[in-house]
């Protein structure tokens, strides 16, 4: 484990240009804050070190992390398994980076696949997975709030966000904080540096992680509610 934060990302930057491609992933039914992590790191290593670089996702997005997707015009950016177990890119040596995932149940289908990496690499907030066993290196650091925080504190000094990058990155954080129910004082910090970028704003982040409930669950809502039945205690 890199215990280093900020010297742990020479190591990865060496890890990472030792292979031919890379891959971004994380959890099945990735949120807002996967999504975010996998989405900036993705930009870091495709602009900043030149490498090939594919987000592939075990199960796609949830609906919130659709969204947001859509609203910002990434969708073309993020693959499912098949496009790595049915293409060329499968020969090739590659770096997997596990982001917001602790253990291998979560992967879906890609986990036979990022087993057999060349090199793995975990970044997570989440401790105690068995995912980190596998690892060629890992940063995990539970007293992030979510890896959206813990991702660009490593990567922002050398990769400063755009506004689209510092608008999910900042989604990620209010999502995982429940809307900063659970954040700390760090996280705060943060969250005022993203806001300070251009381009960010807040009251449209919020708006993209409200989706509306569909029609079917407020049916079934309304069906369990009917089904309550109340009991008056003395």
């Amino acid at each position: 484990m890199l215990n280093n934060i900020f010297n742990a990302i020479g190591r990865l930057i060496t890890m990472v240009r030792n292979n031919d491609i890379t891959i971004v992933t994380s959890h099945k039914n990735s949120d807002p804050d996967a999504l975010a992590s996998s989405f900036y790191i993705y930009n870091f290593v495709k602009n900043m070190l030149h490498k090939d670089t594919y987000i592939i996702l075990p199960e796609g997005l949830n609906e919130v992390a659709k969204k947001i997707a859509h609203y910002f015009n990434i969708q073309d950016r993020i693959f499912v398994p098949e496009i790595l177990l049915k293409s060329c890119l499968k020969y090739y040596k590659k770096t997997v980076i596990v982001v917001d995932t602790s253990s291998i149940e979560q992967l879906g289908g890609l986990k036979d696949i990022i087993l057999a990496a060349d090199t793995l690499i975990v970044i997570d907030h989440h401790s105690g997975g068995n995912l980190v066993e596998y690892a060629d290196a890992s940063i995990i650091k539970p007293g992030y709030c979510s890896v959206s925080e813990l991702v660009y504190k490593l990567l922002g000094k050398i990769h400063k966000p755009d506004s689209i990058e510092a608008m999910m990155l900042l989604m990620g954080i209010i999502y995982d904080t429940r809307r900063f129910l659970i954040a700390n004082k760090d996280t705060m910090f943060t969250v005022n540096e993203l806001l300070a970028i251009p381009g960010v704003d807040y009251r449209r982040a919020i708006e993209l992680l409200r989706v509306e409930m569909d029609l079917s669950e407020k049916i079934a809502r309304l069906k369990a509610a009917q089904r309550l039945r109340f009991k008056r205690v003395n």
